[in-house]
C-alpha cells in the first residue's frame, strides 16, 4: 500500500515542479503582467468557497517541496503565482498580493485567505507595504 501512495502523489509534485519551471520560464521570457495574465486566466475566473485548511496546507507544501528541488530561481513570486492557480482551481479563493520595502529596497510577493497571509510570519509581512491596486 505504501507504493501506491507514493506513486500516487508523485505525479502531483511532478505537476508542480513543472508550473514553477514554467513560472520561471514565464516570468523571464514574457515579463511579470503577461505572466500575471496567464496565471489568472489558467486558475479561473470565480474563485469558490472552499476554505478546507487541509486543501490549503497539502497545496502550498507541495509548491515550497517543488521549489526546494527546482535547480533554477523559484522564490516568492514564482511559488506565489503556482500557488494561486493551484488554490483557485481548487476553489479556494485567494488573492496575491505583491509589497515593497522601501530602504533597503526589498519586494515581496504572497498569497491572502480572507486577507491574512497563508505560509508567511506575520511580523515578516509587516514589513512590506502591499501594491496599491493590485491584488489578484
Amino acid at each position: 500500500m505504501k507504493s501506491g501512495r507514493r506513486s500516487a502523489r508523485r505525479p502531483l509534485f511532478l505537476a508542480t515542479f513543472a508550473m514553477i519551471a514554467a513560472t520561471d520560464l514565464a516570468l523571464r521570457h514574457l515579463g511579470f503582467a503577461r505572466s500575471v495574465a496567464i496565471a489568472k486566466r489558467l486558475a479561473g475566473s470565480q474563485p469558490g468557497e472552499n476554505t478546507s485548511p487541509e486543501t490549503v496546507e497539502a497545496v502550498m507544501r507541495r509548491v515550497i517541496s517543488a521549489s526546494t528541488f527546482y535547480p533554477g530561481r523559484a522564490e516568492c513570486l514564482e511559488q506565489s503565482l503556482v500557488a494561486y492557480v493551484l488554490l483557485r482551481r481548487r476553489g479556494v479563493p485567494v488573492q496575491l498580493r505583491l509589497g515593497v520595502q522601501p530602504y533597503p529596497f526589498r519586494a515581496h510577493a504572497w498569497i491572502e485567505l480572507n486577507g491574512r497571509p497563508i505560509s508567511e510570519a506575520d511580523d515578516y509581512i509587516s514589513q512590506f507595504v502591499p501594491v496599491e491596486g493590485f491584488a489578484i
